[in-house]
């Protein structure tokens, strides 16, 4: 049900900073000026697209878009009114933060997110200033989860988003959290990452890849990059042939669970007419599906990319020509579980990239959508002089227990960090299953915590963490996750959230056993597919199903992955 009544009265933001302000609207219902008047139907309001619904449910609901406020007057530069509020918001600067006022891709870094969660979830997120609104009732849980669906998509002007985390049904989503109709969820294009400056750093753009309509798909393709006109001598190795960076920028369409950017460790540009690449061609620009010659920038024309042919593989292993040196565990050039992951700068750390090359863009792809879509992708790497301590990246991984349908365990892992070594980052990898991921330091006490696989927790520990003891015990890292198999939060059995087979992909290593009823007698046990009978209401009923599985371990959405991922330094080469 849409819930009704007068928006709330007092202070709202002006550059994300409060400021006083009055009612938006009288309990009667009269609209606020630039936004139109509420739905007839009590129990359905309507919209053309999320942003629209999260501008009329939240900002007005809120009396952010009061005239004394962010109205007519434009408190302190920021318009919220319909028409205004996009362009004041997404991708803009905001007056009292470093972090802009929405982030796309990245709730985690959207000052507005930030000042909306501390107010409802007091201490679980610092912030400048106040958190919002001040004076006033804190945005509800639901509400506060319509915005961070909407920015984790990518911060869309138009069209409908979902949640990924829900593979089935996830168009009503939105709907069920602020009580409106939307159109059924589609693939929005996220906005382009804005390129660095020359001096600063350089762009990887991944060719368009396209997704078909309902599907999941893992795979890689390739593509050629040459910045030795770009780089600036100062960041070079002295011989020229790579360069040093430190700091990193992903933002992907949000269609994609991860972006894994790899290099195969050669750089033979003969290879490019390797029969493992099929044939090149142009991805987007004017020639689309024309043969390209990837070796020559101009190749596609404008706008345009060459690449090679997409074959399913997962993490690209036994993709391309032989002899490529892929490391799965490892990060390659940048990976991003998210549609935006943003890598600050660290004080002295530093990568060393080739200065040309081959690149293996790997995708673990989805489209929940009736229509095939493009997927868009861009990477920024930020150049450094500071050449003190080389960063490394692994992914330590855990047990996968085979947790049963309708059921929630937990499970931990352990990792040792390397004697000397200095930690300054860590994240976290699990599928839908994993409700909740944390690591705990050696003496136990709590470090990290997350709560959406599909957003996972990226902390930079300020200040880092040195590991220098002799003893394992001292190095040694807790991880753990709690696997959710279908039990919703009031303990009932859900469905969208079970393993099932119905939903597996094909390229599961494994289709999955049920042994769970998903109709007729949920949660009743059976033995396998074809098995529906056992799961009649009734004997002879025909309304059975057999289709719950336990979780097990895989590549696919419905399997399972359980992965800490430390990022730090070691000791320089000759350190005591």
């Amino acid at each position: 049900m849409r819930r009704r009544g007068s928006c709330l009265p007092g202070l709202v933001l002006v550059g994300l900073v409060a400021v006083a302000c009055g009612d938006g609207t009288s309990t009667g219902g009269t609209p606020v000026e630039g936004n139109p008047p509420p739905a007839e139907d009590p129990a359905c309001a309507s919209f053309e697209s999320t942003f629209g619904a999260i501008e009329e449910m939240v900002f007005a609901r809120h009396g952010c878009t009061a005239d004394a406020c962010h109205g007519a007057a434009t408190s302190g530069g920021l318009d919220l009114r319909r028409g205004a509020a996009y362009g004041a918001l997404v991708d803009a600067a905001s007056s009292n933060s470093d972090l802009k006022r929405i982030d796309p891709g990245a709730p985690g870094s959207s000052f507005l997110f930030r000042k909306l969660q501390a107010a409802t979830d007091p201490g679980s997120v610092a912030v400048g200033g106040s958190p919002m609104p001040v004076g006033a009732a804190p945005l509800s849980a639901d509400e506060l989860e319509a915005v961070r669906v909407w920015i984790a998509a990518g911060a869309p002007e138009s069209g409908s988003v979902g949640d990924p985390r829900f593979q089935r049904g996830s168009a009503d989503y939105v709907n069920d959290l602020l009580g409106v109709c939307l159109p059924k969820s589609e693939l929005a294009e996220i906005r382009p990452l804005e390129p660095p400056a020359p001096d600063e750093g350089v762009q990887f753009e991944m060719p368009v890849h396209r997704i078909a309509a309902s599907s999941e798909w893992e795979g890689c393709f390739a593509s050629y990059y040459d910045f030795s006109e770009r780089v600036p001598a100062r960041f070079q190795s002295p011989d020229g042939a790579s360069f040093y960076v430190n700091g990193t920028v992903i933002r992907q369409d949000a269609a994609s669970h991860h972006l894994v950017v790899m290099q195969p460790g050669f750089d033979d540009v003969g290879l490019a007419e390797h029969p493992s690449f099929g044939t090149w061609t142009c991805r987007d620009g004017p020639r689309p599906g024309e043969e390209c010659d990837p070796l020559a920038p101009d190749s596609c024309g404008a706008g345009g990319l060459c690449a090679s042919e997409a074959q399913p593989t997962v993490a690209c292993l036994g993709y391309g020509p032989p002899g490529a040196i892929i490391n799965p565990a490892g990060f390659g050039l940048g990976t991003a579980l998210q549609s935006q992951l943003t890598v600050d700068p660290v004080p002295g750390a530093y990568r060393e990239i080739p200065m040309r090359g081959f690149v293996y863009w790997n995708l673990h792809a989805f489209n929940l959508t009736t229509e095939d879509a493009d997927l868009h992708a861009r990477m920024n790497l930020l150049f450094t002089d500071d050449l003190t301590f080389e960063e490394v990246h692994v992914s330590a991984a855990g047990p996968i227990p085979p947790v049963a349908p309708f059921t929630r365990e937990d499970t931990c892992g352990t990792f040792t960090m390397p004697e000397g070594s200095t930690l300054i980052r860590l994240s976290s990898h699990t599928h839908r299953h994993g409700e909740h991921f944390w690591i705990d330091d050696p003496s136990g006490e709590r470090m990290y915590d997350s709560f959406q696989y599909s957003d996972p927790t990226y902390l930079v520990l300020d200040p880092p963490i040195l590991y220098d003891s002799r003893a394992d015990a001292d190095r040694t890292l807790t991880f753990c996750t709690t696997f959710n198999n279908g039990v919703a939060e009031d303990g009932s059995f859900d469905l969208d959230l079970v393993t099932r087979r119905s939903a597996t992909p094909e390229y599961s290593f494994q289709p999955c056993t049920p042994v769970a009823c998903t109709a007729g007698r949920v949660g009743e046990p059976c033995d396998g597919p074809g098995d529906d009978a056992a799961c009649d209401s009734s004997p002879g009923a025909g309304d059975g199903e057999c289709d719950a599985c336990a979780i097990q371990s895989g590549l696919t959405t419905e399997d399972e992955m359980f992965f800490m991922l430390p990022d730090f330094f070691l000791p320089p080469a000759g350190a005591s």
